[in-house]
């Protein structure tokens, strides 16, 4: 008897590509598919893969700042990965106030009262693990891994 298999489908995003005919430049979608079956003894293993690879934090260049909401009293992402010597840029989308602070071993941060609508760039320039919270709503916490 046969082994059970499950089908997968990837779609590697919708990239645009050029094609040229004589005198003439077109310009259409492309999409690159991926399809594959895995027995039901694999499954697993590549579930758990596909899961850590899609949700895994994305790592932002040293001198590059990746933005972070904070909406319905929470940091979204909530958690960021970045290069040393960049920065977080927190917009405060939400319809209250709201007060960024950092105290770690090796870093501090207070930014005061964060009205709705205004921003707050905090640079971090030494390594580690750092959480930044709100002083205002102490459930909003966002971890900041600084590699």
């Amino acid at each position: 008897m046969g082994q059970r298999q499950s089908r997968f489908e990837i779609v590697l995003g919708s990239i645009e590509g050029r094609r040229t005919a004589p005198g003439l430049a077109m310009k259409q979608p492309i999409e690159r598919r991926h399809r594959f079956c895995l027995s039901r003894n694999c499954r697993g293993v590549y579930g758990i893969l596909l899961l850590i690879a899609t949700t895994a934090a994305p790592m932002v260049l040293a001198g590059d700042a990746v933005t972070v909401s904070q909406h319905n009293r929470k940091f979204s992402p909530d958690a960021v990965r970045i290069a040393r010597g960049s920065s977080v840029h927190i917009v405060n989308d939400d319809k209250v106030t709201h007060h960024i602070f950092v105290n770690a071993p090796g870093m501090k941060f207070d930014s005061g009262e964060q009205p709705i609508g205004t921003t707050v760039d905090v640079l971090f320039d030494s390594a580690g693990t750092f959480p930044v919270a709100c002083a205002i709503h102490p459930t909003m916490r966002l971890t900041v891994t600084v590699e």
